[in-house]
């Protein structure tokens, strides 16, 4: 495998150093600068929220399947779960089959980044 030379290839800039971009930097600061500022004031402007946004737990009890993902995924630990299992007796031909059923499901609202 044979090595390439390559020609460094040296450009000099016309003229000495004008402070353009300098200028243009300066100008787009200017126009931020004398724009008007949109702060709203909180408590009496509520702000309009996206339909999707986060700010509502949708969890209900009686939807819960005990599988504890929602408890598990919480960042702030604030989703309590507890289940015990009972055993349903076999159907015909069929094994006994075991089944979470939901013991507790509370949400503390104070703990709670939502």
């Amino acid at each position: 495998m044979a090595s390439e030379e390559r020609d460094i290839v040296e450009t000099e800039r016309p003229g000495p150093p004008t402070g353009l971009g300098l200028v243009k930097g300066l100008g787009v600061t200017m126009k931020h600068l004398l724009r008007r500022s949109v702060t709203q004031q909180y408590p009496e402007v509520k702000p309009n929220l996206p339909p999707r946004s986060r700010g509502v737990i949708a969890l209900k009890q009686e939807n819960c399947t005990v599988c504890y993902k929602c408890s598990r995924e919480c960042p702030d630990w604030c989703i309590y779960i507890d289940a015990h299992k009972e055993t349903h007796p076999p159907a015909s031909g069929g094994k006994a089959r075991s089944v979470k059923v939901l013991d507790r499901f509370a949400i503390d609202f104070a703990l709670c980044m939502y």
